[in-house]
């Protein structure tokens, strides 16, 4: 330390902290923090916090005295314990009865159902006493004296628990003639009265991983969910919808400690389930490898079995079909290649609405090349090849045309 001034400032500040020690922060069984139903963790973490506030605001302290030589500088202070409690009692009650006020503003929003301003108002009205969260806050509101930490967050719980998801539907029903996707106008009210304002996510199986997804309801209480592209073989799959209270936080406000108080808050949780019917198909094919008809069908028989592991029905009528699938395959001769005879196929495929006949997808293959040691064998292999490109480049296409 090179100036007296920073020895008096490190001489202060080390005598503050001793001072400091003296006061305990104790937390009382009655009080918010002691009943809140968080983890341990917060519960320290809290606790160790509102200690090092406890610290840095110390009132009421005197200079008793300094002591001074060439290489030390002493600084004694002194805590009236009578002047700090009165300080303490002030400061607190101007603290609650701020608090009060915004308890008071958040009950007059949740009577005109103004929901997002009410939990906003309920959170700000704690985060203003929070210095306080480990003792027990007695205070009169219209003439009624609560634990006022706690009847703050009862009043929050409660309003919560009254909101209420109604998905309109008891059952979601993907298929054919939906397109496979459905929009559900999911109601928020509470008392019967549409709430404006509520944000809600909601979540469903996609076969892979998704992350869950964010609504908010409109002025008519509506918030719109859309449910598509479904993992077709999770024959017990459903759409979950809950209320996102998180949202509603402020940015400004005190996140590290709102984020698990609003945690231990229970929201009403909607699972809706999800019935895929699939779809049906019929292929029409008409494949030739050098002019002959084939045994068998081969691209005709590797659709079908491809689109089968899909959950994809097959019926021998295009009259019972949702969607047609035109196959024209045929090779043709090559020429020959160090004593090998090469042989080409092209297919072409359509996909189309059975009822309208509209088409839907189209797609080619071209110049697949088979090689064995006569035409009609080379023909047999640029089919299977054909089928095996098919699959790779085809396929996945075709499947989303088709759910």
């Amino acid at each position: 330390v090179r100036e007296p001034l920073d020895y008096a400032q490190v001489a202060k500040k080390n005598a503050l902290n001793d001072l400091a020690s003296e006061i305990s922060v104790e937390v009382k069984g009655e009080s918010f923090l002691n009943t809140l139903e968080v983890n341990r963790q917060f519960h320290e973490e809290f606790v160790s916090n509102i200690t090092t506030t406890t610290r840095e605001k110390i009132e009421g302290y005197e200079i008793a005295g300094t002591y001074e030589t060439s290489d030390e500088y002493w600084v004694y202070y002194r805590l009236s314990k009578a002047k700090h409690d009165m300080l303490k009692r002030e400061k607190k009650n101007q603290v609650l009865n701020a608090a009060k006020d915004l308890f008071l503003k958040a009950e007059d929003a949740a009577i005109t159902h103004n929901v997002p301003v009410a939990i906003d108002m309920y959170l700000r009205a704690l985060l203003e006493m929070q210095e306080y969260w480990t003792e027990v806050n007695q205070f009169e509101v219209r003439g009624e004296t609560v634990y006022l930490d706690n009847e703050i967050y009862s009043k929050l719980r409660q309003l919560i628990n009254e909101l209420q998801i109604e998905p309109g539907t008891t059952r979601i029903v993907l298929k054919h003639n939906n397109r496979y996707l459905e929009e559900l106008n999911v109601l928020i009210h509470r008392k019967g009265n549409p709430l404006a304002g509520i944000p809600i996510e909601y979540l469903y199986d996609k076969g892979k991983y998704m992350r869950p997804k964010s609504s908010v309801s409109g002025m008519d209480g509506r918030a719109r969910v859309l449910v598509n592209d479904v993992h077709v073989a999770n024959k017990e799959n459903s759409l979950v919808i809950e209320l996102n209270i998180e949202a509603l936080i402020d940015e400004s406000l005190n996140q590290r400690f709102l984020k698990p108080l609003i945690a231990s808050l229970k929201t009403q949780r909607v699972e809706v389930p999800i019935e895929v019917i699939m779809p049906k198909a019929y292929i029409a094919s008409d494949e030739r490898n050098l002019g002959v008809p084939t045994d068998g069908q081969p691209m005709r028989s590797t659709i079908q079995n491809l689109l089968a592991e899909t959950g994809i029905q097959f019926v021998t009528s295009p009259a019972d079909a949702d969607y047609v699938i035109d196959v024209v395959a045929s090779t043709s001769k090559g020429g020959t290649s160090q004593g090998f005879h090469v042989a080409y196929l092209e297919m072409n495929m359509t996909v189309r609405e059975a009822v309208s006949g509209n088409e839907l997808y189209r797609k080619s293959l071209s110049n697949v090349k088979g090689l064995q040691l006569n035409y009609d064998a080379a023909g047999v292999e640029a089919f299977k090849k054909g089928g095996q490109k098919f699959e790779k480049e085809i396929l996945p296409k075709l499947i989303d045309t088709l759910l």
